[in-house]
């Protein structure tokens, strides 16, 4: 993991879980996904409900951006830029999700393949600075990993194939399918990344929240010698 030379890790586990949000039951593909029982660590918040926002306000004497922001339904809470966060991915207990098409396309919205099922992870962030700030992730990869990475301009995870279709920014495939690459990628070709140097990056506001999507492919693209990535790294820039 890396942003510099200064830049430390932060870990939390939280995992939203795509199979309690509203009318999931009546989607093609998008199903699964437990949420973890490990508590916030530095950063990250527990949420009794996935997306239940935070009926609690503010003290109009408090001018933290902490009691600003109402976080209640937030996997991860990026408090500093410049700054590493990391996610573990498990994915014995993933959710299962139509594809992104393997057409090697960059851009959203794309397409998705209801007939082909995948593993999936999804995470809400949110920008807990004062300023508006650049979102970036990028995957720990293994030799015979390989995924698609996707941000999504919303405060909830995509409930329907539509929604799935409809990223933000750009589709992260790894150098060998469309150049968006990994930092940590250790020599996976399929290792993917999204930030400012590659135009992939997703401006949030102060309080502004995102989801972060990653798609397991190795099996799809490595074999049955492929090995999903082991870590979620994000930053503000």
């Amino acid at each position: 993991m890396r942003l510099g030379q200064s830049a430390s890790t932060v870990m939390a586990a939280a995992v939203i879980s795509l199979a309690t949000l509203a009318g999931c039951v009546s989607l093609s593909g998008l199903t699964g996904g437990v949420a973890d029982d490990a508590g916030p660590r530095d950063g990250g918040r527990s949420h009794d409900a996935p997306h239940a926002e935070s009926s609690g306000s503010a003290s109009a004497s408090t001018t933290t951006t902490e009691a600003r922001c109402s976080s209640v339904s937030a996997d991860l809470v990026l408090a500093q830029s410049n700054h590493v966060y990391q996610l573990p991915l498990a994915w014995d207990d993933a959710g299962v999700a139509p594809a992104f098409a393997n057409d090697n396309g960059l851009t959203c919205p794309t397409t998705v393949v209801a007939s082909t099922k995948v593993r999936f992870r999804a995470f809400v962030v949110e920008n807990q600075t004062e300023v508006p700030a650049t979102l970036a992730a990028w995957l720990e990869c293994y030799p015979e990993s390989a995924a698609y990475l996707a941000f999504y301009a919303s405060a909830s995870p995509p409930a329907t194939d539509t929604a799935l279709a409809h990223c933000a920014t750009l589709i992260a495939r790894g150098s060998a399918l469309n150049g968006l690459a990994s930092q940590d990628s250790n020599g996976s070709p399929y290792c993917p990344g999204l930030a400012v140097t590659n135009d992939g990056g997703l401006r949030l506001e102060p309080c502004e929240r995102a989801v972060v999507y990653v798609e397991a492919v190795s099996v799809l693209e490595r074999g049955d010698g492929g090995k999903d990535p082991s870590a979620l790294d994000l930053a503000l820039e």
